[in-house]
Order: C-alpha cells, then sequence, then structure tokens
C-alpha cells in the first residue's frame, strides 16, 4: 500500500499540468450550466424579459390543452402582458344527404359557437393561476392581449379547452410575453394600446350551406378547375376547396396557379400563371380542417378592384381513373364564375370550387404598419417594436411588391430571383422615435450565392451589413445600432440583393429567413 501511495505522489508530482487541465474539466462540468457567455452584454437594453415564441401549437379532439415551458421567470408583484393569435376551424361537419347512381351527395351542418379557451400560468412548484379567457366566434382569427400581477415566481403558460368535449381543431401562434416597467394597477391607464398587424383573414369567403356537391376528377393529364374572382383586399391568403383523394391521389406535384386576367369583358386568361404554390398528397394532412374541406395557404399582394383566375392543376402530376384528386363544385347563386381546362373539352359555368381568402393591411393614424409586427407600451416611457418572420408563407407579405419574389415551403424561406439591378427590400414603421435596433437574418446556403444586405434610415443613405465571419455561421447578417441624441427616426429600411462577385455561382436565386428585428422606442414621443 505504501509503495501505491509513494507512486501515485511521484506520477502527480511530474504531470501537474494534467491535473490543473482535469481540474478545470470538472470545474466546468459542475458549473458549467451556470456560465452564459452574451456578447450583448455590454450593450444596453430598456427591453427586458421580453420572450417570444414563432412556434404554432394547436388542441384539438384528441388533445385538451397544450403548454409553452419556461417562456417567463416571474417575481411577486410583476406585471406581464402575454400576447397570441388563435383561431379555430370551420364550424362544418360533412354528412351524406343523398345516395344516387352517381355516388353520395353532401351537406354541411352547422356546429354550436362560441369556441371557448382559458388561460393558466403555471409555477415550478406546480401552484396554477387563471388569467384568462376567450371565446371564439366562427371562423376568425384574431389578437389577443392579457396584462396580468403575478403573485410568486411562474415559468409556464397553458392554453386549455373550456369544454372537453369540443371537436375543433384551435390554433394558437405568435405568442409572446413581455414584462412591463410599472409598479401598481392605477398605471396600466397610462399604457397606450398594443399596435399589432398580425395577418389577418379580414373576409372569410362564405362557404355553401346545406347545398349538395357534385365532383370534377383531375384523372387524365394537363387539367385544371379554378376561380374567377376580383380583388377586395391587398393581399390573397390562400383558399377554401373541397377535395378527396381518389386511390392515392396521384403521384407528382398538384399546382395552385394566379393567373392575370387580360380582358376581363372577354374573360381572357393570360397563357402562364405568375405564380404558383405546389404541393403533393402528403402534405394534405397540414392543409385539411374537416373531412374533405381544406385550406392551402397561398399568399400574394393583389391589386384591389383587378381581376385574378386561381386554379388547382395536375399538370406536374401522374393521375389516372383510379388514382387522381376529387374537386367538390357548388352550383353559385351569385353568379361566380368556374372555368374548367380539360383534354377534350373547355368551358365556363356559373358555380364554384375555389373559395379565395382575402388579407387586408393594418393602419395607425393612416400610417400603414409592417405585415406580422407588433409595437407595445412597456410603461416608464419605454416601447417595443418586433418583426420576426415566421417561417410560414405569410412571410412573403413583409417585403415590398416585387414580382421575382416567392416562398419555398420546403426550405421555410422567403424567395427572389435576383439581379444586379434588382433588389428585396423590406420598410419597417416603428410609428415611436427608436433608442436602438437589432437586425438579424440568415441566408439559405449551399448553391446559393452570397447576398449583399443593406440597412438605412432615409432610404437614402445606405450602409452595408457583413456577414458573420465565424465558420459555423457564414451567411448569418446581424448589426446593432445605437441611435445618437440628434438622429430620430420611426423607419428601417433593408435591402438584399445579390454580392457582385465574379467568382460566384450563375445562380441568382436567394432565400432569407429567420429574419428578425427588434428596437427599443421611445413612447413619450411621437
Amino acid at each position: 500500500m505504501k509503495i501505491r501511495i509513494e507512486y501515485l505522489l511521484n506520477a502527480l508530482k511530474h504531470n501537474q499540468i494534467y491535473l490543473i487541465v482535469l481540474l478545470m474539466f470538472i470545474l466546468v462540468f459542475l458549473y458549467g450550466k451556470n456560465i452564459i457567455i452574451d456578447e450583448d452584454n455590454s450593450k444596453p437594453t430598456e427591453c427586458i424579459a421580453v420572450n417570444d415564441s414563432n412556434e404554432i401549437f394547436s388542441i384539438d379532439n384528441q388533445s385538451t390543452y397544450f403548454a409553452v415551458k419556461n417562456i417567463f421567470n416571474s417575481s411577486e408583484g410583476d406585471y406581464y402582458r402575454l400576447k397570441f393569435v388563435a383561431e379555430v376551424t370551420p364550424d362544418i361537419r360533412r354528412s351524406v344527404s343523398n345516395t344516387n347512381e352517381k355516388g353520395p351527395e353532401y351537406q354541411y351542418v352547422n356546429m354550436d359557437y362560441p369556441y371557448k379557451i382559458e388561460t393558466i400560468i403555471n409555477s415550478q412548484s406546480g401552484e396554477q393561476k387563471k388569467i384568462g379567457e376567450i371565446s371564439i366566434e366562427g371562423m376568425e382569427r384574431k389578437y389577443y392581449e392579457y396584462i396580468f400581477k403575478t403573485d410568486g415566481n411562474y415559468s409556464d403558460v397553458v392554453f386549455r379547452k373550456f369544454n372537453v368535449n369540443d371537436l375543433e381543431k384551435v390554433i394558437i401562434s405568435n405568442v409572446g410575453i413581455s414584462r412591463l416597467d410599472i409598479s401598481s394597477d392605477t398605471q396600466l391607464g397610462e399604457l397606450t394600446s398594443t399596435k399589432q398587424s398580425i395577418v389577418m383573414d379580414s373576409e372569410i369567403p362564405e362557404l355553401p350551406n346545406n347545398n349538395p356537391m357534385r365532383h370534377v376528377s383531375l384523372s387524365t393529364g394537363n387539367q385544371q378547375v379554378g376561380q374567377l374572382f376580383e380583388a377586395s383586399e391587398d393581399y390573397l391568403g390562400g383558399v377554401y376547396l373541397s377535395m378527396n383523394m381518389v386511390g392515392n391521389g396521384g403521384v407528382g406535384d398538384y399546382t395552385l396557379n394566379l393567373y392575370m386576367v387580360s380582358d376581363e369583358n372577354n374573360i381572357n386568361i393570360l397563357a402562364e400563371p405568375f405564380r404558383s404554390f405546389r404541393f403533393q398528397t402528403s402534405d394534405f394532412d397540414k392543409f385539411n380542417l374537416r373531412g374533405d374541406l381544406y385550406k392551402i395557404p397561398f399568399f400574394f399582394p393583389l391589386e384591389k378592384g383587378k381581376k385574378y383566375y386561381l386554379s388547382i392543376s395536375n399538370r406536374s402530376a401522374v393521375t389516372n381513373r383510379s388514382n387522381n384528386l376529387s374537386i367538390g363544385i357548388w352550383d353559385s347563386k351569385d353568379q361566380n364564375v368556374l372555368y374548367y381546362k380539360g383534354k377534350d373539352k373547355n368551358y365556363l359555368e356559373e358555380s364554384s370550387a375555389l373559395f379565395p381568402i382575402f388579407l387586408n393591411s393594418q393602419y395607425y393614424n393612416g400610417e400603414k404598419l409592417t405585415n406580422n409586427s407588433l409595437i407595445e407600451d412597456l410603461g416608464g416611457g419605454k416601447g417595443r417594436f418586433h418583426f420576426s418572420s415566421l417561417s410560414q408563407p405569410s412571410d412573403l407579405l413583409v417585403p415590398e411588391y416585387n414580382l421575382y419574389a416567392g416562398y419555398d415551403q420546403y426550405i421555410k424561406a422567403v424567395t427572389f430571383w435576383g439581379e444586379k439591378k434588382y433588389s428585396l427590400d423590406y420598410k419597417f414603421n416603428t410609428i415611436y422615435p427608436i433608442k436602438r435596433f437589432r437586425l438579424n437574418l440568415k441566408q439559405a446556403m449551399g448553391l446559393y450565392p452570397k447576398a449583399t444586405v443593406k440597412f438605412s434610415l432615409d432610404g437614402t443613405t445606405w450602409q452595408e451589413i457583413e456577414n458573420q465571419k465565424d465558420a459555423a455561421a457564414p451567411y448569418l447578417f446581424s448589426q446593432t445600432v445605437e441611435m445618437s441624441e440628434n438622429k430620430t427616426t420611426s423607419e428601417i429600411y433593408v435591402s438584399i440583393s445579390p454580392k457582385d462577385d465574379p467568382n460566384d455561382f450563375a445562380n441568382k436565386y436567394l432565400a432569407i429567413y429567420d429574419f428578425e428585428l427588434g428596437a427599443d422606442l421611445d413612447m413619450e414621443k411621437k
């Protein structure tokens, strides 16, 4: 035993450097989880305890609640603002109304509303506190917020069905929570209202009720069925339609196509669509609302009052009589015009198959707000502007109108076919003067060319944002700007274009994602 101890002491004496390294690893293991390296700790900030989630949550007939874990960390006497968007799937069930030699015909039956959701905060120790309850009417998609005071340490937010027997699917998104710089209930009245421009369905199509349907099958090559419509709002947000999958539904891509109508009197549809959205039968689950009713997202700016043609086509799919899509058709009482194009015949008729969903812009005192942004009063003269891309097709509604912009649902990015003379441009309106702001965005890697990203505070003088030198994130662009006291603005411009690099790829197809802009605002000035 004595020999072993002497041997050990001698080994340690001649290997002190290894002992030191070993001790460092032990210390890191024991305490490293509490060591946080934040390169922005030295930067001043007034937007404290603000957390936002880009995730989308849902409650369906298989669940009664969901929880957003560790979204805040409260103390007794803190005031918070909880923000979220909620929507419920349509109040429609399919039922067979008649069966004949042509097969079943269907009717739709309304269900009872409103649909209630209650919101609860949870602590790590299991304590719960209800902070609010909402009632969702019809198919509306709305923004909600609660301001509440905590009586202890809470960390989670829970959304729960009020009636566990409700069958509808509720979707909750844009969840965020902010700690307010107030200390009493009397200060609540001093807060200005939140200005939000979350993209909403401004006009829900009036879907047929108790109206028998017939079907058109996309079973032969290069068929399409579509609807002519007049744009009543600023944006197209998607389409409602009834579809049945026959067999495996076909192989390959189906496409939604948006066409311009050049001669509205003669309904002259231009030969090629200027906007398309591809999907496959494997995507159906995420589009399905109930039974054979689907809501497919399809976003693009429109010109109010102009007529368009929106169609679904099997041009890029392989279908036959045993494997295809069957599209539901309603007889129209509103002079809606349907156009069918097939191998052997084309025709127009007064009926309905595709119901466009329109979206409108949000304004405050005549100023247009940036889509998917939010301006909130944190109290004490402090405010916050927040914009974050959602990795959803609605991200396409944020940049300025650009015919070359699109959305790639597979890489979840805004795309842009650019040349040196073109750019993808954004304008952010914060309403209130900016004290400081931070901008982050990522560019897709791979075969995409390098991008040039610039920002401006007046739309005239531009400053380039260098991409990160870190090899782990070579396509990350980030910039923090402190405003000087004699420089005030409430607008930020961002421009993205292909980098002028002779060694770059010939492909000029840019893809932008994880775009986020946050700004501290002076709410005492306007």
